[in-house]
């Protein structure tokens, strides 16, 4: 293109798909006001925050998700990545029921019964926790991944149990059965 600004060159000079690569550029902007002639058209929608979680720690990490991928429902949140972060209690995780991949490695977990209503769950890693019961979680069909590597009071699970499962990490002692 010559020096013409894109604002001042006629739709008729431009290809449908320069306008077509135009129009997704702008619209990818979620975080930006779009003006049209000096006039808003578009403004992004706000940050989600229609959400209670108790666990300090845990609503410090989801609020910093919703921030870190502009977040504007809780549907839009599908990772979550809380590791090393000293949470105790994952209550109100179940507000993003469309959370797919979740790595809560290395906190103070005991309770996972919450999990079980995030049916989309793929990859959820869970090692260095506190986990003693596992049953809530074999309730997610689409868990391909589990990671439930040293949880010392683990209850061990038989391999069928989590045959569906294509990846799973257990305890150490639990491999020995």
């Amino acid at each position: 293109m010559n020096s013409e600004s894109i604002t001042t060159i006629p739709l008729q000079k431009l290809s449908k798909l320069k306008i077509i690569f135009i129009t997704g550029l702008l619209f990818s902007c979620k975080s930006y006001d779009l003006t049209l002639n000096g006039k808003i058209v578009k403004t992004p929608a706000p940050l989600f925050t229609g959400y209670q979680i108790g666990d300090q720690n845990l609503s410090r990490c989801v609020a910093q998700a919703i921030v870190d991928n502009n977040i504007a429902h809780s549907f839009e949140l599908e990772n979550l990545n809380c590791s090393h972060a000293g949470i105790i209690s994952i209550s109100g995780l179940e507000e993003f029921s469309n959370l797919r991949r979740v790595k809560l490695s290395h906190n103070e977990l005991s309770d996972i019964k919450k999990l079980r209503s995030l049916q989309r769950l793929e990859i959820l890693l869970l090692s260095h926790n506190k986990i003693i019961n596992v049953t809530p979680l074999l309730k997610l069909a689409q868990l391909q991944e589990l990671d439930l590597s040293y949880n010392p009071d683990l209850k061990c699970l038989s391999k069928l149990q989590l045959k569906s499962i294509k990846k799973v990490l257990l305890s150490a002692h639990c491999e020995k059965k």
